[in-house]
């Protein structure tokens, strides 16, 4: 923890200058830590990595940051922030007006994926064009009509168990189909309170079966469920089990148990 690279040290004197009060308007990613975490030791290489490619990839229009939350001075600025375990990592875009959660996997290869989605976004830090947010009206565009020779990943969630942005992990996985421009699996997802008629069509109870994945076949062909149970809590087993979810899809393996 004591070379920290291309990564900023942020504090409680710094912070507000640096990051939610800034004159510039930089994207950061800030990683909330204590030295004697093992998570965070294991996290460390992969930070100063991510960090060292963004610099060299998009300069000063990103940077990743690092907050000691075991220093006593920045016992306030952590809690501030509601930092209750460790490493805790949160993106602050338009000069800290706006920031959310990242829970994707905590490797320096996503997370450079991740800032650059964010630098892209047109709108706002919580809108992603890798996984674009639907409404019910959009819903069935994204599954029927636009790119229909391709499959289609769909997350529905809670409000209760998202923030206000599109949850990372699932970004962390639709970046695994994308090359270049080209997308092998469109991604999107829903916010069931904000249009409960995606759940309802596809016959979802919102008390048991969110957040779930649907996987839908190229043409709308059929489509299939990853239920809670199935897709786990934690983010690194969210991706894996959402990727492994659509590669059976692409390989035929779940039009036995499917809708149509």
């Amino acid at each position: 923890f004591d070379d920290l690279g291309d990564v900023v040290k942020l504090d409680a004197k710094n912070f507000d200058a640096r990051v939610t009060n800034a004159k510039e308007d930089v994207y950061w990613l800030v990683k909330y830590y204590a030295p004697w975490c093992g998570h965070c030791k294991k996290l460390a290489p992969e930070w100063t990595k991510a960090a060292k490619t963004l610099k060299k990839e998009v300069g000063d229009k990103a940077k990743l940051g690092a907050v000691d939350c075991d220093d006593a001075t920045n016992k306030a600025l952590c809690a501030k922030f509601n930092v209750n375990g460790f490493p805790m990592l949160k993106g602050f875009a338009a000069r800290g007006k706006e920031s959310h959660d990242f829970d994707g996997a905590r490797d320096a290869d996503v997370i450079v994926q991740f800032v650059k989605t964010k630098l892209a976004a047109k709108t706002t830090a919580s809108e992603d064009k890798l996984a674009p947010k639907l409404t019910y009206h959009d819903a069935f565009n994204f599954l029927n009509v636009v790119d229909a020779h391709i499959p289609k990943a769909l997350l529905v969630v809670a409000a209760s168990t998202s923030s206000d942005g599109v949850p990372s992990w699932w970004t962390s996985t639709a970046v695994k189909y994308k090359s270049g421009r080209r997308k092998d699996v469109a991604f999107a997802w829903v916010r069931h309170e904000d249009d409960p008629g995606v759940a309802r069509n596809f016959k979802l109870d919102p008390s048991v079966d969110l957040p779930a994945v649907v996987y839908v076949a190229p043409n709308a062909e059929y489509h299939a469920f990853l239920r809670p149970a199935e897709l786990g809590d934690r983010a690194g087993g969210k991706i894996r089990a959402a990727k492994a979810f659509v590669d059976k899809g692409r390989d035929g393996s779940l039009r036995g148990g499917a809708d149509t």
